[in-house]
């Protein structure tokens, strides 16, 4: 697997035979990231020249106070009907330079607001626009500069290892991709268990059927790597829709209560066979039997427009999720002047036909499609539903992306050039709202100020050494 090798480098020209592919799209995505910076930027500057301050609004509050002073205070008093129309023209004119200065106070705060977005905004697309044009350096660079963590104000060093900067470009390099699931992984098992401890009164009563799920979800193999990947994120959609939906109407809690289902969804891509594109899901919800979610897989794929989807006679598919047992022999009794079979009365029988009987009734259910028209042949997709174990974290990322072959080998730089760019602007791990856990941050514990990353000069990557851990280095003179 790839993510846990240790010799993570062993073609060293082949990030940058890669990039050579991808060089054209990148350089298109970066261009469209300048293009919408200078735009925002073009945008913010319009803005701070219209509300520039204008000082000939500021009123000239010396010469309204000359004004009054002028009329001599003392001939003020008793004779407030006579000054009133010499007084009237300066508290006008003071009236009016305080509302245009509100209302352009007011303006100007507006004004701000909208391009320090601006401002930010450029700002991020100009990094994503030096990122996509940078990217092979970064990949090449990877892991061959320490840092330490220090605090700015009391200078304590977290730890006394030097650390490696690592270029976080995961789908070139292979150290940062381990890194990157493994993070996942132990992220994913606390999110994980905090949601155990929300859903436990669930999870305790058995006859709730309460449990934790994997999916594996698959798409029929077109031949183009990037059309898959998109069919089986438009599929996706409606699936987890319909599966909701399901539920719901059996669950009251579900139904009545709003209560959210928590899942997490995670997109893998293989380099054999052109490019095999799949999907993990992680649920955590009632009991949902396997010929539900093969149905309506397949009939979402079929709304995605994928080209083939398998199918099957419905009388197939409820001979294949029955259950067979063991036949009982019974007597023969009058009922309705007609000889039957009476039904046995053992428990693991009445299980047995209780199982069948509610398959057969939501296959049945499920053929029913718009306007009360049934079909007779339901998609048969294939869909493997289990119950989630201890290692689910492991199993459900393993590696997003995998450019070895089945024979073990590098794909050709070509064909992993194009499910690179398949993946690329695709959220690869998507969950449920509210299930991440806020990672605490990382402070001192004197000053509790978050730590600055300090480059170590000198600090390298011993030669030879593995792009990997475990972590050499030497400190040059």
């Amino acid at each position: 697997m790839l993510a846990d090798t240790q010799d993570t480098n062993t073609a060293p020209g082949y990030a940058r035979q890669v990039g050579e592919h991808t060089l054209a799209a990148r350089l298109a995505r970066a261009a469209a990231h300048d293009e919408i910076a200078a735009v925002a930027r073009e945008r913010a500057d319009w803005l701070r020249r219209m509300a520039g301050w204008d000082s000939s609004i500021v009123p000239n509050w010396a010469m309204a106070d000359s004004t009054l002073n002028a009329l001599g205070f003392e001939a003020l008093a008793g004779m407030l009907e006579r000054c009133d129309a010499a007084t009237t023209a300066g508290r006008e004119a003071r009236g009016e330079a305080l509302a245009e200065l509100a209302s352009r106070s007011a303006g100007y705060r507006d004004h701000h607001a909208e391009r320090s977005a601006l401002f930010s905004l450029a700002t991020w697309h100009e990094r994503r626009g030096r990122g996509e044009r940078a990217r092979i350096e970064k990949v090449e660079s990877c892991q061959t500069q320490g840092y330490v963590r220090q605090c700015p104000d009391c200078g304590t060093v977290d730890g006394a290892e030097v650390l490696l900067e690592r270029c976080q470009s995961w789908r070139y390099c292979v150290a940062c991709r381990g890194a990157h699931c493994a993070e996942f992984r132990e992220r994913f098992d606390e999110s994980a268990k905090q949601m155990r401890a929300v859903y436990a009164y669930e999870l305790a009563r058995p006859w709730r059927r309460w449990s934790e799920k994997m999916h594996t979800l698959t798409v029929p193999h077109s031949g183009s790597a990037p059309k898959d990947f998109a069919l089986l994120i438009h599929a996706w959609r409606r699936y987890s829709r319909r599966i909701r939906e399901w539920l719901a109407s059996r669950d009251t809690r579900v139904k009545h209560y709003g209560m959210p289902l928590p899942y997490l969804r995670v997109m893998e891509l293989t380099g054999s066979d052109a490019g095999h594109a799949h999907m993990h899901c992680w649920w955590l919800s009632p009991f949902l039997p396997h010929w539900v979610a093969r149905v309506e897989w397949g009939k979402s794929l079929a709304y995605s427009s994928v080209a083939y989807v398998p199918v099957k006679h419905i009388d197939d598919a409820i001979a294949e999720c029955s259950l067979p047992g063991p036949v009982c022999e019974v007597a023969s009794v009058l009922e309705r002047g007609r000889m039957v079979l009476e039904r046995c009365s053992h428990a693991s029988c009445k299980q047995l036909r209780r199982h069948n009987e509610r398959a057969e009734r939501e296959l049945r259910e499920l053929a029913v499609v718009g306007h009360g028209r049934r079909i007779q042949w339901l998609p048969w997709p294939v869909v493997d539903v289990r119950e989630a174990d201890t290692g689910v974290g492991s199993e459900l990322v393993k590696y997003l992306t995998k450019d070895l072959g089945p024979t073990g080998a590098k794909v050709d730089p070509f064909e992993y050039a194009q499910l690179v760019e398949a993946t690329e602007q695709r959220r690869m791990i998507c969950s449920s709202l509210g299930f991440w856990l806020a990672l605490p941050p990382v402070v001192c514990e004197c000053c509790e100020r978050s730590y600055l990353r300090v480059p170590v000069v000198g600090a390298r990557l011993a030669p030879g050494g593995p792009r990997g851990p475990p972590l050499q280095y030497i400190q040059e003179a």
